[in-house]
């Protein structure tokens, strides 16, 4: 079974990438995922579930994964510049925004490898410490045609910013379903995260 591991950023970085979502459509380039299904993110890791127990061997990350976040505030998040993974004729061309690898992100990339519980492997060389490069899609599978026309509406509408992740997602792939939102940072209450049962519960529960 394969998750995905990923942290959601502020309000503000997710209506900008909407945005340019809409923009991209609207212009008629296929976006190339369904926007439903998931969020603006910034994919930490993906990782395979080893044992014949899918479901099982599931419930070791899910702890790990709410330890993890329970240790952290939130993250900064810089994301400076647009980029671009060319790929394949077959796979077409991939936009982003880039996000900055150096700081707590690049940390908080680390930790949660060191982390993994037994019977979690990391799927993909990708998310190798020398190959991780960090960003939010805007559209994958592109042509030249139609990245030349995406190119184009993102250079003229993005603009860089700073800001920081809220949460940590996990994410079920093919099909995609999310599995947990946690929060980083302190609870609403003001109480720190890890002592807080009664914050800890509810924000785990609820899509918020």
């Amino acid at each position: 079974m394969t998750h995905a591991v990923t942290l959601r950023p502020s309000q503000g970085v997710r209506t900008q990438v909407r945005a340019l979502w809409d923009a991209l459509e609207n212009a008629g380039v296929p976006l190339g995922f369904d926007r439903t299904l998931i969020e603006p993110h910034v994919t930490l890791s993906v990782v395979e579930s080893d044992g014949p127990d899918p479901a099982e061997a599931l419930l070791p990350l899910e702890a790990w994964c709410r330890r993890f976040a329970a240790s952290l505030p939130r993250i900064p998040l810089h994301l400076p510049s647009l980029g671009l993974f060319t790929g394949t004729d077959e796979q077409g061309a991939v936009l982003y925004i880039a996000a900055a690898s150096r700081g707590p992100l690049g940390e908080a990339f680390e930790a949660f490898r060191a982390g993994l519980p037994d019977g979690i492997r990391v799927s993909g060389y990708i998310y190798s410490p020398a190959l991780w490069l960090p960003h939010i899609t805007l559209a994958l599978g592109l042509d030249p045609a139609t990245l030349d026309r995406a190119l184009s509406i993102a250079t003229r509408q993005f603009r860089p910013v700073a800001s920081d992740a809220e949460d940590l997602e996990l994410y079920e792939l093919m099909p995609v379903e999310r599995v947990l939102r946690i929060a980083l940072g302190p609870c609403d209450c003001g109480i720190d995260k890890k002592t807080c049962e009664r914050c800890e519960r509810i924000r785990y529960e609820t899509d918020g």
